[in-house]
C-alpha cells in the first residue's frame, strides 16, 4: 500500500521496492512468525539487503527484506518481533545507563526526516532504542555474558522475558536461545553498582 511505501521511505531512507514470495531461505523466520500469529510480508528493495525491514505502526505486519539471509535475516526477525509483541515497550523501562546508548546508535543510522520525528517524540526513540538493544541481546553472547557477570539482577529480568517471549521452544534453535540465556550466573563477578553502563 502506498501509505505503507511512505511510511517506509521516512523511516529508512530507502525505497520500498515491491512485495515478493518468500524463498527457502526464509522458511526459518516464516516458521517463527507464524507459530506466533505476527503476521508478514517479504520485500525486494531497490537498494538490496541494505534496505532495513520494518513494522508497520498501525497494523502491526512486519515487513522483512528478501534480500537479507543468515544472521542479518536473525537480527531483522529479533527486532521486529520486539517490536510486534509489544517488548520494546518492556525493555524501554530498562535503566537509561542500559538503553541510552541504544538511542545514539539507532539515531545515528535513521534517516534526516525520521531521526527529526524521534528527537521530537523520545518516547517513540525510547522504543525504538528499546528493539536495538533487544536484537543485540539476543544475537550478541558476548554482550550476554557481560551483563550475566556484571548485573546478575538484570540479567535474570532478561532471562525471564526471553522464556515469556519464547514459550516452549518449537525449535532447535529455539531452544538454544533458551538454553543460552539460561546459563548460571556468576554472582562472584557482580560489582556493588546496580545500574552499570554496557557500552561498547
Amino acid at each position: 500500500p502506498d501509505k505503507v511505501r511512505a511510511q517506509y521511505t521516512e523511516q529508512s531512507g530507502h525505497e520500498f521496492g515491491e512485495l515478493v514470495e518468500p524463498e527457502e531461505k526464509h522458511n526459518g523466520g516464516i516458521d517463527f512468525y507464524k507459530k506466533r500469529k505476527q503476521e508478514h510480508r517479504f520485500f525486494r528493495s531497490p537498494s538490496g539487503a541494505a534496505a532495513p525491514s520494518f513494522t508497520d505502526t498501525e497494523t502491526g505486519i512486519v515487513y522483512l527484506n528478501a534480500d537479507k539471509e543468515g544472521d542479518a535475516l536473525w537480527n531483522a526477525i529479533v527486532h521486529e518481533y520486539v517490536h510486534g509483541s509489544g517488548a520494546d515497550a518492556r525493555l524501554a523501562e530498562l535503566p537509561d545507563a542500559i538503553i541510552r546508548p541504544y538511542e545514539k546508535k539507532y539515531l545515528d543510522k535513521a534517516a534526516p526526516g525520521y531521526r527529526a520525528k524521534l528527537e521530537a517524540n523520545p518516547k517513540m526513540l525510547r522504543k525504538e532504542a528499546a528493539a536495538e538493544f533487544g536484537q543485540e541481546v539476543g544475537t550478541n553472547p558476548k554482550l550476554r555474558a557481560r551483563i550475566r557477570n556484571v548485573n546478575p539482577t538484570l540479567w535474570q529480568k532478561i532471562v525471564d522475558h526471553v522464556r515469556r517471549l519464547i514459550g516452549t521452544a518449537r525449535t532447535k534453535a529455539e531452544q538454544r536461545i533458551i538454553d543460552e540465556f539460561a546459563e548460571k550466573v556468576d554472582t562472584t563477578k557482580a560489582p556493588k553498582q546496580s545500574e552499570p553502563k554496557f557500552d561498547k
